[in-house]
Order: structure tokens, then C-alpha cells, then sequence
């Protein structure tokens, strides 16, 4: 997944989330890669990530430190990499208005994640 935090969104929108969907903070999902956990759970483009593991969440460099702490923790008790991890998130769906909160699987790997996007045929119409 990639995200934008609601913090660099412009301070007009920032405000209508808030008083309209009561979002302070979070950080907006940008892409889901295609067949990932997150794409199973039914996390889409436009959700709100607001919290990990019951902690608000309101940067990227948060979210990166917090799944380092998580990652760090596993290996501290001596599990082996590429080991999976539930982490539990709490999403909100702007077009529904709805929160609800899901076990995430992770993978903790040394390696990065490669977002594969879905591609859909454009026809002119004739």
C-alpha cells in the first residue's frame, strides 16, 4: 500500500474531514497492490488508516517506525524472517461513513513492497 498523510492535505480539506467525517489524522491509502492481504481485507483507495494496533497514526515516518518496532519485537524473540504478524488496524471508509477495525497479516522480510497495479482496457467506443 501507499498512503498521503491528512496533514498534507490543504487546510480547508483538512477541516471539512474533521467536521464532516470527525478525522483529525490518519493517513489516506493512495494504491492497494493487487492480491495483497490489504486487497483481501477490503481496504481501498480513499480509506483511512487512523490507528495501528490501537495507536493513532498521522505520518508515514510513523507508520515506518512502528512497523519497525513490531518487526524488531519478532525477531527479539528469536522468529525467523519472513514470519507473518497480525497487526490490527482501524479503517475508515469516507463513502460509507463507517469504521471498523481488521487483523492485518504482514510479512516481515527485508525486503521492500512492489504495488502492482490493476490495469483495465480503454475502448473509444466504437
Amino acid at each position: 500500500m501507499t498512503f498521503t498523510s491528512i496533514k498534507l492535505l490543504d487546510p480547508i480539506c483538512i477541516e471539512r474531514m474533521r467536521r464532516k467525517h470527525n478525522v483529525a489524522s490518519g493517513l489516506i491509502v493512495e494504491q492497494v497492490s493487487k492480491e495483497s492481504n490489504a486487497e483481501k481485507l477490503g481496504i481501498r483507495m480513499g480509506d483511512v488508516i487512523e490507528r495501528i494496533n490501537g495507536e493513532y497514526i498521522s505520518s508515514t515516518t510513523e507508520l515506518e517506525n512502528m512497523l519497525l518496532d513490531i518487526g524488531g519485537d519478532h525477531f527479539d524473540q528469536a522468529n525467523i524472517l519472513n514470519g507473518e504478524i497480525d497487526v490490527r488496524i482501524q479503517i475508515f471508509r469516507a463513502t460509507k461513513r463507517s469504521r471498523r477495525v481488521r487483523n492485518l497479516t504482514v510479512i516481515v522480510s527485508d525486503c521492500g513492497e512492489d504495488v502492482i497495479e490493476g490495469t483495465y482496457p480503454i475502448t473509444d467506443g466504437l
